[in-house]
Order: structure tokens, then C-alpha cells, then sequence
């Protein structure tokens, strides 16, 4: 299944991702959502998908998660409602899904607008995919692009999935 997380808190770092369902979030380069902040685990928490439904499982985090403003116990998984706003360290994020069988339809590119990468990405260049990472140095410090996010063409509209070992650069 395919979830968006919307990244609603802080202010500075608002973006979408679709992810791809189950995934764990965390720290550690295991994580396909990557949140690089002292108050996040390096597996925090996780999403899986149960009879067309997404849930959340605490992973006895140090700072816990939040869904809804109230901390989950750790490892008990919960369902999650689409639209839910989740706390992972200082990120907050909202999921979207569609628990009706949702399947995405993924427009190729021609070779023509092929910039040499299979990263899927929204439009406006904000990168998502199978592996996202949100590097905020232990705080939300509002520190722009990094040198080569900021020097990049805008992606087009849609591509190919990544490879799962591939790494994407964040926001910083």
C-alpha cells in the first residue's frame, strides 16, 4: 500500500512523501523514513498494513510516539485512522491513505525526461520515495537546502520507484 505522510510541524520543513507500506521509521539506515534528530530512536516506531488497514507500533522508542497528541503504549500496534496526525521527535505528520484497494498508478517517464535516477518525486522537487530522510541535526533549525538540492532542476511530476538500498537526500 501506498500512504502519503504530510509533514505538517515544524512550519519549515512541510512537504509530502508517499511511502510504501509497511515501513519503519527511525534513525538508523535500516529506516526507510529517515528523521536524523537526537529525540528520534533508531527504529522508533513502524506503519504495517492489516486487512487493508494501516496501524502503528511504538518500538519502545526512548521519546515514544504520538498519535492523535496521546502517546501509544510501546508494542502494541494501533490503527490508524487516514487523516491521523503522528509525532515522531520533533516532526509532526499527517497520513493519508486509502483503505479501499488503493493502487497507485505510477506514470513512467519517456527517455526523453529521464534525468538519469528512478526517485519518484512530487511536483516542485520535494523528494519521496521508498527511503526519505529528514536530516534536522538534533533541532528544527530552518536551515535552507543543501548545496546540491538547491543547485537541481526540478524534477518532473512523476518517476520509477527507487532501488530500496538507494538513499535520497533530505531536506537539511
Amino acid at each position: 500500500m501506498i500512504a502519503h505522510f504530510v509533514v505538517v510541524a515544524p512550519p519549515e520543513r512541510c512537504a509530502s512523501y508517499a511511502v510504501r507500506l509497511p515501513i519503519l521509521v527511525g534513525r538508523s539506515r535500516e529506516a526507510k523514513f529517515r528523521i536524523q534528530q537526537d529525540r528520534v530512536s533508531r527504529r522508533h516506531c513502524e506503519f504495517t498494513v492489516e486487512d487493508g488497514i494501516v496501524h502503528l507500533r511504538d518500538l519502545g522508542s526512548r521519546n515514544g510516539t504520538l498519535l492523535g497528541g496521546r502517546p501509544l503504549a510501546a508494542e502494541t500496534p494501533v490503527p490508524v485512522p487516514s487523516g491521523a496526525v503522528v509525532r515522531v521527535g520533533s516532526i509532526e505528520f499527517r497520513i493519508e491513505y486509502d483503505a479501499i484497494g488503493e493502487t497507485p498508478t505510477v506514470e513512467l517517464p519517456t527517455p526523453d525526461d529521464r534525468q538519469g535516477d528512478d526517485t519518484l518525486h512530487l511536483v516542485g522537487g520535494v523528494p519521496h520515495g521508498p527511503d526519505v530522510e529528514i536530516c534536522l541535526d538534533g533541532a528544527a533549525d530552518g536551515a535552507g537546502p543543501r548545496e546540491t538540492d538547491a543547485e537541481a532542476d526540478p524534477p518532473p511530476t512523476a518517476r520509477r520507484l527507487a532501488d530500496p538500498g538507494e538513499f535520497l537526500d533530505g531536506l537539511s
